[in-house]
């Protein structure tokens, strides 16, 4: 009788964790939880607060800083190589910066990715990140300023420095609707003039 209520247990146990592991992620190969789409998935207010400092190395190339950028929009997201939801939105970034043509900066800033570099670059090549630029957090440090909980996260901060925006999960960027919201986000023109250079 003792041995039937510990097995019914264990089974029990065993199908919770299975419930949980499909609706709320599945440890990637670092052992980590990819956390998948957050709930809300569309641009909520923020209280406008003045961007935490941030400045991180481009790879392969020179660092880039929030303040260098002030005068134009950045759209900040913050993603990771284990993480599914990530994977699937870098590709919208691409498309989302070709479509600002210079109006606005697009930081693809991979993060959380320890010994995983070869990865990060590897998913920067394939999804033919060019005008979104692809910044390196390799201590985890700007997600942690930025109080990143949730992969993807997006943050969209105006030409003064300050965050009015922000998007826990994936958005599909290269949707007219999200580059229609952006615009209105960052009071950019709601048809744009053409590409301006980086």
């Amino acid at each position: 009788m003792k041995r039937a209520t510990l097995e019914r247990g264990a089974i029990a146990f065993l199908l919770g964790y299975a419930v949980y592991l499909v609706f709320f992620g599945s440890p990637s190969a670092t052992g980590r939880f990819d956390l998948g789409p957050a709930k809300m998935n569309e641009a909520r207010p923020e209280p406008p607060y003045r961007a935490p400092e941030l400045s991180l190395p481009m790879d392969g190339g020179p660092s880039v800083s929030l303040a260098e950028l002030r005068g134009r929009p950045v759209v900040l997201s913050f993603w990771a190589p284990w993480c599914a939801a990530c994977r699937r939105e870098l590709d919208g970034l691409e498309r989302l910066a070709e479509d600002l043509g210079g109006e606005a900066a697009v930081l693809a800033v991979a993060t959380m990715y320890g010994q995983e570099l070869d990865k990060v670059r590897d998913l920067a090549k394939r999804n033919g990140l060019a005008r979104a630029r692809l910044l390196l957090d390799g201590d985890d440090e700007a997600a942690r300023r930025f109080a990143v909980a949730v992969l993807p996260t997006t943050l969209i901060v105006d030409a003064e420095g300050v965050v009015r925006y922000r998007v826990d999960g994936v958005r599909h960027w290269e949707d007219d609707d999200a580059l229609a919201d952006l615009r209105r986000i960052a009071s950019l023109p709601q048809d744009a003039a053409g590409p301006q250079t980086p």
